[in-house]
This record gives C-alpha cells, structure tokens and sequence, in this order.
C-alpha cells in the first residue's frame, strides 16, 4: 500500500509543478505538465525514472531495515534533495555575483527538469520514510555526512567549465566589474 501511495503522489508531482509554475516542455513545446508526465525517451519525462526508482525503492526498502540503515537511507534522500535545489538554481550566476561582489540580475532560478525531479522525489520520499524506524531518525557519523553531501557535489560538478555564464546580462556585469577593477 505504501509503495501504490508513493507511486500515485512522487510521478505526477513535478510535472503538476512544473506546469503550475509556466514551465515548457523539454522541446520547448507547451506545457510540461504533459511532457513530463510520459516516461518515453523523447518526452521529459523519461528524466524522472531515475530518481522515481531510487527513491521509490527506498521507500519500499525502509520499513525492514535497522535504525542506522534507516539513518543513512535518510541522510542519502537529504542529500539527494539538496543536489535537486542545487540543480534548480543558476550556480554560475550566483557564483560569478559573489566574485565580482555584483547584484544577481533575473531570477537565480532555472528551469531543470532533473533538479525537479530530484528534489519532489526525495522530499516526498523523506514524509513517506520519516517514521519508519524506531531509533534515531538521522546519525551524526561520518558515512551520514558523506551520504549527504556527495549526491549534493553533482550539481558543482556538472555545471558548466566555463568561468563566465553565456547570458548577455551577467557578462554585462562581468564586464563593468573587470572595467571597475582596472581602474
């Protein structure tokens, strides 16, 4: 029953959210309401297999296992969690602004499909796990903490190599920073 509930509630979550929010489809046509909510290769969708099954099986998983495994299951779902919010925000942006000690200009969030779904699937997976053990819900111990932070040192990772973001507006800012700066 509890994997039936997860299933009805974590797969139509983000496209009903991205859709809510104006978002377009993966190739740009429409909504993504209906885009991500077909598990096909072409459809966005498809991005959300992953993580659905990842936490899906934690879900299902967490009721037999002991308290610290409990505890490190969470910590991964944290951690997972945190990769997603780093995903959904503009890291080259924020980071070029507080290198240049300049404003963010626009929004420092971004439309990105995978972030959404990393971030609903283990929120939801976080409520649905929350009292399914009896011991201490998280451990302070050392494969918590990696458990939390490595899944969280992907989106640095993936972002882009470039020292300086494509958009128009931050080199703009780049720009009469270093003019600032040689002056």
């Amino acid at each position: 029953m509890r994997l039936f509930l997860w299933i009805l509630i974590a797969w139509p979550l983000p496209a009903l959210v991205a859709g809510a929010l104006g978002w377009s489809s993966i190739w740009g046509s429409g909504s993504a309401l209906g885009d991500y909510l077909i598990p096909i290769p072409v459809a966005g969708g498809a991005l959300h297999v992953p993580s659905f099954v990842l936490c899906g099986l934690v879900v299902w998983n967490m009721p037999s296992r002991s308290a610290r495994a409990a505890g490190r299951l969470r910590a991964l779902l944290i951690g997972a969690a945190l990769a997603g919010l780093l995903w959904l925000l503009k890291l080259d942006d924020i980071l070029l602004a507080l290198q240049t000690n300049s404003t963010l200009s626009g929004s420092p969030w971004q439309q990105n499909p995978l972030g959404l779904f990393v971030l609903s699937d283990a929120l939801i997976a976080l409520l649905f796990t929350a009292g399914a053990s009896a011991g201490p819900w998280l451990r302070l111990e050392l494969a918590s903490a990696l458990l939390v932070l490595l899944p969280a040192v992907l989106p640095w990772a993936w972002r882009s190599s470039s020292p300086v973001p494509a958009s128009p507006s931050c080199l703009a800012t780049a720009g009469r920073a270093r003019n600032a700066a040689t002056k």
